[in-house]
Order: structure tokens, then C-alpha cells, then sequence
């Protein structure tokens, strides 16, 4: 836990650096590869009602 909150301490909030967190992000949650992060579309996200999502 402690590499993502260093990493997210160090995000300017540009566009860029906002993508590359969450890419950052879905892949600690669901355990990915990075194979699996370059597949990953939008359409590929279920959302619930609570703003969650799952893969």
C-alpha cells in the first residue's frame, strides 16, 4: 500500500498522470498483467449502483 500512496503523492494531476494511476490502481485490485491492462476497454467495466466496478 504504501508504493501507491507514494506514487499517488507524486501525481501532478495532469490528464496523463491521472490515467496512469488508475491504470496503476486496476491493476493492484484485480491483479493484472500488464497484458491484461492494455486489453482492458471501458465496455469491459460492469458499474454498480454504489460507483463501483468490476472487470
Amino acid at each position: 500500500m504504501l508504493d501507491v500512496e507514494r506514487i499517488l503523492a507524486s501525481v501532478e494531476g495532469t490528464p496523463r498522470d491521472k490515467r496512469d494511476v488508475a491504470m496503476i490502481l486496476v491493476a493492484r485490485d484485480i491483479l493484472a498483467r500488464s497484458s491484461v491492462l492494455v486489453a482492458l476497454n471501458v465496455a469491459d467495466i460492469s458499474y454498480s449502483e454504489d460507483g463501483s466496478g468490476t472487470c
